[in-house]
């Protein structure tokens, strides 16, 4: 199971806090290419995977962000097998990377021409909120395992 399994519920309020203050849509997803949590059309699809060949697990394989803002026809959403299906017009994408290991993503995404133009007006200020979005998942899952090897260090002392 992974670590954003474990605090699945935190990060699904979150996700939502988020939506709803910033008027797009969120989701996160597991290194497993799970999704974990999601708002609107990414709700219905929670505990489902995403395709291996999406711009999720293109941002895990690579631990860059990306940014699908102005291009209608990136290449990478082209060939995605969803592309058929697929409602997102634009999106942004971090690694949640905790010790160096990329744990899953996190995005920011539009479905409708008003959230598309908020995306692309406040670009930045989206940007940022990704980004402390991203950390405060990191630093949750950081607590979790300090806790965790407390607890492996007690166990010790005390068997």
């Amino acid at each position: 199971m992974s670590y954003l399994k474990l605090i699945d519920d935190k990060i699904q309020s979150l996700s939502e806090s988020l939506s709803s203050i910033l008027n797009i849509e969120t989701t996160v997803v597991d290194e497993h290419l799970l999704r974990v949590a999601g708002t609107g059309h990414f709700y219905h699809s929670i505990n489902e995977n995403s395709p291996e060949n999406s711009l999720f697990a293109k941002v895990l394989k690579s631990g860059k962000a990306e940014l699908n803002l102005y291009d209608k026809n990136n290449p990478v959403c082209q060939s995605c097998s969803n592309a058929d299906t697929c409602k997102e017009l634009k999106s942004m994408i971090l690694p949640i990377k905790v010790d160096e290991d990329i744990i899953g993503v996190v995005c920011f995404a539009s479905f409708n021409a008003v959230q598309d133009q908020l995306m692309v007006e406040k670009k930045e200020e989206y940007l940022d909120m990704l980004k402390h979005f991203a950390e405060s998942i990191e630093k949750e899952i950081i607590s979790i395992k300090m806790v965790n090897k407390l607890n492996m260090g007690i166990a010790e002392i005390n068997g």
